[in-house]
């Protein structure tokens, strides 16, 4: 190796060479400023939900206009008014920050509707500490979960993930056949 002398007298080192491919300390620190933005845009998008307010909303059974009601959506509430209601009950788990959740989400938001006459819907978001109480009542180990349930609260069908439309359908069609002209009867009795 070889010494130049600098106009100082000083003597200068070469630069050590670096290994192929290997990064600066500049660039390091823009390949770490670049991932915790990435992670700050994640989070963000990840804290407005993962299905869309007016969506949410919806399938959490409130109005939207009454969504930002600290009240509103109580899952236990809800699921005692079901069994109140004497009719079939589909009761969904879910979460919104889980893919599947969102994609069944969106099945149960265009499905539903379509019976909201004849099965008492009740949607319980593994986010929501109000929730808890309901765990203990469903055995369940991944979301969404789906029961389809009789009029007494009774598991008629389980089934975990996501749902195509024509699948869901199927099941609360079944849950119809099976429970609905028995608790159209019990209505008109009582």
């Amino acid at each position: 190796m070889t010494q130049d002398k600098t106009s100082t007298g000083e003597t200068a080192a070469e630069p050590v060479p670096r290994p192929p491919g290997a990064l600066s300390a500049r660039a390091k620190l823009v390949v770490i400023a670049a991932i915790l933005v990435l992670f700050s845009v994640i989070i963000a998008i990840r804290s407005t939900g993962g299905i869309g307010s007016d969506a949410d909303a919806i399938l959490l059974g409130q109005d939207v206009a009454a969504a930002d009601d600290p009240s509103a959506g109580d899952p236990v509430l809800a699921y005692e008014e079901a069994l109140e209601s004497g009719r079939p009950i589909y009761v969904l788990f879910f979460s919104r920050t889980c893919a599947p959740c969102v994609e069944i989400g969106r099945v149960a938001v265009e499905v539903l509707p379509d019976y909201a006459d004849s099965i008492t819907f009740v949607a319980v978001s593994t986010d929501d500490p109000r929730s808890r109480p309901l765990f203990s009542l469903f055995q369940f180990q991944y979301i969404p979960t789906s029961f389809f349930l009789a009029p007494d609260g009774t598991a008629a069908d389980q089934h975990t993930g996501v749902l195509s439309d024509p699948q869901m359908r199927e099941r609360l069609d079944s849950l119809l056949s099976s429970f609905g002209a028995e608790a159209a009867t019990e209505d008109s009795e009582g």
